[in-house]
């Protein structure tokens, strides 16, 4: 199965090339980032069970760029590491085709916090990328400098939009912030931003992530139908 989920990123890498002419500033083809060699020892969890309540659909199965808007978070994902697993809804399993690993909610809508708590106890890997399945503009670039930052010892490293930190996307060292996230859900505590809250994130300033995403790609989510038409210059 991974041979042919490689293959499909190859392929489609491929087609955009011959499409466009070679890959655009606006919306680079499928690896055709400045990392595109995987990470090592990285497990990458995407949040793909939400209800898509504001949008009034699916939003993850909504056309994008020619594919639907999780393939793009999910194809980043493998070009950076060898264990991407995706967090679906408790209503069933999205995506059977990309041969990819599943944790399901155990419960309907259950919070992000609870499904991180289940990706972390299914990761291969000690260091951890969390992203949003409705974030087709992730750059790899900045996914790679949240993950520096926890591999010198922080538990969990975060963008900063000014002075504030940003929920999504987050690394994470899985030993040291599995506890914690057990302990909050226990309480009650549904949010990703009680992460932050506990205060010994390592936060990347704006300017220094900005040097790899001047347009800020990889803080644009989609909730809406405008937000996907707002997409349209990337």
């Amino acid at each position: 199965m991974r041979r042919s989920w490689v293959q499909w990123i190859r392929n489609e890498k491929a087609r955009r090339q011959r499409v466009a002419g070679g890959p655009t500033m606006n919306h680079p083809a499928v690896g055709e980032h400045s990392l595109a060699p995987s990470l090592t020892g990285v497990s990458v969890l995407v949040l793909a069970g939400g209800r898509s309540r504001r949008f009034g659909r699916d939003k993850l199965a909504e056309p994008w760029h020619g594919r639907a808007l999780l393939d793009h978070a999910v194809s980043v994902a493998g070009e950076l590491s060898d264990d991407v697993i995706l967090l679906t809804p408790y209503e069933g399993p999205r995506l059977r085709r990309w041969g990819i690993r599943q944790v399901p909610d155990l419960e309907p809508s259950p919070g992000p916090l609870v499904a991180l708590r289940g990706g972390l106890g299914a990761a291969r890997h000690r260091l951890v990328l969390l992203i949003g399945g409705d974030m087709p503009t992730l750059s790899p670039d900045v996914l790679r400098m949240l993950v520096a930052r926890v591999s010198r010892g922080s538990p969990v490293a975060a963008l900063c939009l000014g002075d504030q930190p940003q929920p999504l996307p987050l690394a994470l060292r899985r030993d040291g912030v599995y506890p914690f996230v057990h302990h909050q859900v226990q309480r009650g505590e549904r949010r990703l931003r009680a992460l932050l809250a506990a205060g010994n994130a390592a936060l990347i300033s704006e300017g220094e992530w900005r040097t790899a995403d001047p347009v800020a790609a990889s803080l644009r989510d989609v909730d809406t139908v405008e937000d996907i038409v707002a997409l349209a210059s990337y």
